[in-house]
């Protein structure tokens, strides 16, 4: 079982759920994007282009190569424990840790960052979509699928980084039987080059 878990490419409903938001946002320009196993890229691939991330880099190794440019750190301690974002400069009314559900299908709040930066790898950009469990993750391809979300998130962007096309956004959303219910953008950043 172990070898099978460590050669298989395993996707959860939540990263097709926000694959298929993302294909119509895209809309007439499908053509120009293609989707690819993040065991599949190589970093020669990363030089060029704009690129999207599903998953943290628990479960997307090349999210590794941006987390030092973002502020709220994903942690996980130990296989399976405690997993929270580590809020590195805390602004006013914000907490030192945001904590998620301790497991997939429990009731309650979970996290999720949704962060816009340059690639450090070459010439483009790339948008990562992390969840600490599958409730957040599937709550960022909801909040991108409704037009006054994006506009909310937008409006919250614009207010923190005054100008910069780059941010992160932390999202909370509550969840039920597995499913998020309700989001709220809880914390923005800018994020300069």
């Amino acid at each position: 079982m172990l070898t099978y878990l460590s050669h298989s490419e395993l996707t959860s409903f939540a990263d097709i759920a926000v694959v298929s938001v993302l294909e119509k946002l895209v809309g007439n320009d499908s053509d120009q994007v293609s989707l690819t196993s993040a065991r599949d890229l190589d970093r020669r691939d990363l030089e060029k282009g704009n690129f999207v991330f599903v998953g943290s880099a628990i479960s997307n190794p090349w999210v590794s190569l941006f987390a030092d440019k973002l502020n709220f750190k994903m942690v996980e301690e130990g296989v399976g424990g405690r997993m929270y974002f580590r809020n590195r400069s805390p602004q006013p009314g914000e907490q030192q840790e945001y904590e998620g559900l301790v497991r997939t299908g429990s009731p309650g709040d979970d996290f999720a960052t949704i962060s816009l930066l340059p690639s450090s790898l070459g010439q483009g950009n790339v948008l990562i979509l992390q969840g600490f469990r599958q409730e957040g993750t599937e709550a960022l391809g909801a909040l991108l699928s409704n037009a006054s979300d994006r506009a909310r998130l937008e409006q919250a962007v614009r207010h923190a980084t005054n100008g910069s096309p780059y941010f992160e956004a932390l999202i909370r959303s509550r969840a039920i039987a597995g499913a998020p219910v309700s989001i709220e953008i809880v914390a923005t950043r800018d994020i300069r080059p």
